[in-house]
């Protein structure tokens, strides 16, 4: 057995993952089981969600703030949105690819800065082909694109991946 790098998920303040290195006696050519796993978003309590402002869904943009899965820093991100309830709907046109969406689904408490303040949530990746999926593509499409019933959806609202961010609370500091 050699002495090889491995990787722990520790758990941060309101549930934030970063991953840093750890060392020990690891089977040369194996990894630790625990090796780049992170937990997958608990579910959201959705009797206590958060209240929006009256417009919130009417707003251009918004900006989501995820850890980054290697440095383990705070990324912001500008991005259109959809809103439907207490969740935030995204389409990502690079695919899961996309650094955001990477960052999002690896450490899934997120902060979004929504109309006048700025609230706590849960990130996750609807499921393709669902009708949560087929919902949200058709309201964003129809808030940036003017797509309306009956009409084809472009190609960005058809192919892009969704990333939904279920509001938890909101942020006092």
């Amino acid at each position: 057995m050699g002495v090889e790098a491995a990787v722990q998920l520790i758990d941060l303040e309101r549930g934030r993952a970063l991953l840093r290195p750890v060392f020990g006696q690891v089977p040369r050519g194996r990894r630790p089981s625990h090796h780049w796993e992170v937990p997958g978003p608990e579910e959201p309590d959705r009797s206590a969600a958060p209240s929006l402002p009256e417009g919130a869904a009417d707003q251009a943009y918004v900006w989501l703030t995820a850890v980054g899965r290697r440095s383990g820093l705070e990324r912001t991100v500008e991005l259109w949105y959809g809103l439907r309830g207490s969740t935030l709907y995204f389409l990502a046109g690079a695919g899961p690819r996309a650094g955001w969406v990477q960052n999002s689904l690896a450490a899934p408490s997120v902060s979004i800065r929504l109309a006048a303040g700025t609230y706590r949530g849960l990130a996750r990746a609807v499921e393709p082909g669902s009708d949560e999926d087929q919902a949200a593509r058709r309201l964003l499409a129809a808030k940036y694109q003017g797509w309306s019933e009956g009409r084809t959806l472009s190609g960005w609202a058809r192919t892009s991946f969704c990333l939904a961010v279920e509001l938890i609370e909101p942020v006092t500091t």
